[in-house]
């Protein structure tokens, strides 16, 4: 299989514009030749290829929790609702997203203005009858207990993570945002960030201490604290 043609066809995200220059924080790519090779080079890579065919672009600019929310429902092994405008085919929409039992949680006109947190998009989740979310933060594990949680996971079909990290605290502009794990480089320990923001930034490679730190950052003394989901099928 020709990876880099695969790539190419299935990535179509420019390199930012909005790149903070500190050498210690800024991300790889995944649209540049360094950043393919870190994925040809990890063992942790499982989640990527199911993920990748549902790769979302977030539909309002607080909507990134949904984007990743729909990705993750998509690649997991579980009945799609039927969705009209696709005719006979079965998918989840960000717009299908919010079932009942969803907006029961949030507020569909609520999340387009501020986005979810992490405990909100966690019970949404939890609301779809054959899906287990579970939220964490780094308060609770250490990087190291991160690093065990990757290597598991991005081998794992059926187990997907999705981190809430600040963007500053990664080396881009921004504020707080969700995105999908995709993939984990141990030689280089970096993590692969399936941005729904395509618009902006295209998939990124970050340090593991650096997004971990990213979410452990609480901005204001009421946001709620970040930290990341991990959804797996019931």
């Amino acid at each position: 299989m020709n990876y880099y043609a695969l790539s190419a066809l299935l990535i179509t995200a420019p390199i930012s514009n909005h790149l903070l220059t500190d050498e210690t924080t800024s991300p790889t790519y995944f649209n540049t030749e360094e950043g393919q090779n870190l994925l040809l080079g990890s063992n942790h890579r499982c989640d990527f290829w199911h993920l990748i065919q549902y790769y979302d672009t977030q539909k309002t600019y607080a909507h990134c929790s949904v984007a990743s929310s729909v990705m993750v429902l998509n690649a997991l092994d579980i009945e799609k609702p039927k969705e009209e405008k696709y005719r006979c085919y079965s998918l989840f929409t960000q717009d299908n997203f919010f079932t009942d039992k969803v907006k029961a949680v949030v507020d569909p006109e609520d999340v387009a203005r501020r986005g979810m947190s992490v405990d909100e998009i966690t019970k949404s989740l939890n609301s779809f009858d054959t899906v287990k979310a579970g939220a964490f933060y780094t308060s609770d594990l250490s990087v190291d207990k991160f690093r065990d949680l990757l290597k598991t996971t991005l081998r794992d079909k059926s187990t997907f993570i999705i981190v809430n990290y600040l963007r500053t605290a990664i080396g881009q502009t921004g504020g707080g945002h969700f995105s999908p794990v995709g993939a984990y480089n141990e030689k280089e320990d970096k993590v692969l960030i399936l941005d729904v923001s395509r618009y902006r930034y295209a998939p990124a490679w970050v340090k593991t201490e650096t997004l971990y730190k990213a979410m452990g950052v609480i901005e204001g003394d009421d946001s709620s604290p970040r930290g990341f989901v991990m959804v797996s099928k019931h």
